[in-house]
């Protein structure tokens, strides 16, 4: 692990800049502990220059001791030690001390980044929190609040594979060497993944009055209108009549008395398909219908 360099006749360093390693993120008593040990080790090693006679113990200035110190996390604590030792390599002193962990802050921001037809996973991304060393995630629905999963992370981001129509929300709570806060950030940020809109599956056509003919049909999910397309054949080759949307399970029109008439159906709506469904149903205005497949 890196370690801190100060020289005793030299003022302590500037605390480092933001984003230290999270554990020391805004600690202070990080740097009261290493306060609290140069200050022992400087008197230990005053103490035995002080003490030391004859030639067993070479003399050493103040300027040749260099104070080396490192702090781990350990249990809830971290543990500094402080080892001093002159310009020739000579172990002065060593000393450690411990001192308990600080919970970490819980995130203050959620983002969410909801899936597409082509990707269906739910992404979020989250800032702010202090001290955190990894984050507890609960994915909820956000209807219900029934749990949909539970999950651990070691970065700012967790991402949901999601079936096409889901809905969730997700909630964080930060985690570190001493537990975590008392609750969860609820921001409440829901993200989804569209539902796949499919096209009808059965349809029946009627004759009416007047040489109209109505379509109908069933089968279709998620759809929020439907086009169509009316046509007949010629020469062998299909001609199109009518283009025409609606947003109903049903579409009619008066035809010209005589002529077969085709009808194909394609739902729109999120992930919708782009074919047709084009069922043998067809009629000649003023004859009895032939229902569809």
């Amino acid at each position: 692990m890196a370690m801190d360099s100060v020289n005793v006749n030299v003022p302590p360093p500037t605390p480092p800049p933001p984003n230290p390693p999270v554990w020391r993120q805004q600690s202070w008593w990080v740097a009261v502990a290493l306060v609290i040990i140069v200050a022992i080790i400087l008197g230990i090693a005053a103490w035995k220059n002080s003490s030391s006679t004859g030639s067993a113990s070479p003399t050493v200035t103040p300027s040749a001791i260099t104070i080396l110190a490192t702090a781990t996390p350990a249990g809830g604590q971290v543990a500094v030690v402080a080892t001093a030792t002159t310009s020739t390599g000579q172990n002065v002193a060593t000393d450690t001390a411990t001192t308990s962990a600080s919970l970490p802050s819980n995130p203050t921001k959620l983002n969410v980044t909801s899936g597409s037809c082509s990707v269906q996973q739910i992404h979020w991304t989250w800032s702010g929190a202090k001290g955190a060393t990894s984050y507890d995630v609960v994915v909820y629905d956000p209807t219900s609040g029934a749990t949909i999963k539970s999950a651990n992370t070691t970065t700012s981001a967790y991402t949901l594979p999601a079936d096409p129509g889901t809905r969730a929300a997700l909630k964080v709570r930060s985690r570190n060497n001493a537990g975590t806060p008392s609750g969860y950030f609820t921001p409440g940020s829901v993200g989804s993944v569209p539902p796949i809109t499919t096209n009808p599956t059965n349809m029946t056509v009627t004759a009416g009055q007047g040489h109209k003919l109505t379509w109908s049909w069933t089968g279709a999910h998620h759809a929020t209108a439907y086009d169509v397309q009316l046509y007949h054949y010629q020469g062998g080759a299909a001609h199109t009549d009518i283009s025409a949307r609606t947003n109903q399970g049903q579409w009619g029109t008066t035809v010209s008395p005589g002529v077969k008439y085709f009808l194909k159906v394609r739902s729109v709506g999120a992930c919708a398909p782009s074919t047709y469904f084009t069922p043998p149903s067809s009629t000649s205005a003023g004859a009895t219908p032939t229902p569809g497949a």
